[in-house]
């Protein structure tokens, strides 16, 4: 629990986490992987930090946009 909540603690706006979704998109495309269901839980971040949720989604939905455009052209 200590490791999530000093992680978390590095997650500071909606960008951060929309950062972290498209690493974890393209570490997965550069290693072949063509499929995954990626959960992500903004509930702490929202919470703790005061991110807006509204913020936090459209950072996800666009950079996810992104990231399948990458994953479409690496095909």
């Amino acid at each position: 629990a200590e490791v999530y909540f000093a992680v978390n603690g590095l997650v500071r706006d909606p960008e951060d986490v929309a950062a972290l979704v498209v690493g974890a998109a393209r570490d997965l495309a550069a290693q072949n992987v063509r499929y995954v269901e990626l959960t992500v839980t903004p509930f702490s971040h929202v919470v703790a930090m005061g991110m807006p949720v509204r913020a936090v989604t459209e950072a996800l939905n666009e950079r996810l946009s992104i990231a399948g455009d990458d994953a479409q052209e690496a095909a």
